[in-house]
């Protein structure tokens, strides 16, 4: 079972276990469980370094330090572009959605969340697709609309299609970027095995969103009374 919330799987007869462990002498990084009586080689760490491991020859060292070389020049490039967790966490903090949630949770949040980069004029989903992840803009801004028509502008900080969060449906309206943007994606299945760990993930969540949910019924209270007026002043001005 590993750890870092990666699926369990079933480990065949035998199929070694632990090479990493014991070449580097690291922290075990999986909970292994006999799911039957069973019979191991353990193969001490001395033994393995000395009668197991292989030894690299001049020429095979050599393509590795080349492949090594350009896979480091791969991670420096990707840290220029990818933010890190305590970056993702500090962001996560500033949105309405996740702002009272503790800060172990939000970096139990950070690290499950994925970046994802949006051109300008890209549809980030069009409405009637079905949807289950929220996302949280980081960088740019993007058109809420149906059709041609624009429902609403959302910026830095915002966030949007909370509700398939929770309960997937199909979109109600469609997302475009007007700019280059950057956005966290958190999907549906992640989330629910966060909440099922961290019961205060979701009461945090459903508190804000009971909070907007009651802002949107003041919101159309306020129509509606703005409408009446309209109404009793047209009425007003035929009667004279």
């Amino acid at each position: 079972m590993p750890l870092g919330g990666y699926t369990s799987f079933y480990v065949r007869p035998w199929m070694p276990l632990g090479i990493t462990g014991v070449i580097r002498g690291a922290i075990r990084n999986a909970t292994v469980i006999a799911e039957q009586g069973l019979t191991l080689l353990m193969i001490p760490k001395e033994v393995y370094l000395k009668e197991w491991h292989h030894t690299y020859g001049l020429e095979e060292l050599t393509q590795l330090l080349a492949r090594e070389e350009g896979l480091v020049h791969q991670r420096q490039h990707d840290d220029e572009t990818t933010l890190t967790k305590l970056e993702k966490a500090i962001i996560l903090k500033t949105g309405s959605l996740f702002s009272e949630l503790p800060e172990e949770s939000l970096s139990k949040l950070a690290a499950i969340v994925d970046e994802v980069k949006i051109g300008a004029g890209e549809a980030v989903f069009e409405k009637g697709e079905m949807g289950s992840s929220i996302y949280v803009i980081v960088d740019g801004d993007v058109r809420v609309h149906d059709g041609q028509r624009t429902l609403n502008h959302l910026g830095e900080g915002d966030v949007f299609g909370e509700m398939a969060l929770l309960d997937p449906a199909p979109r109600v309206a469609s997302v475009t970027a007007s700019t280059d943007t950057c956005l966290f994606r958190l999907d549906q299945e992640p989330f629910y095995e966060l909440m099922d760990d961290r019961i205060e993930v979701a009461r945090g969540v459903i508190r804000v969103l009971i909070r907007h949910l009651r802002a949107r019924v003041q919101d159309v209270a306020n129509l509606h009374e703005q409408v009446q007026e309209l109404a009793g002043g047209k009425r007003y001005a035929n009667d004279k």
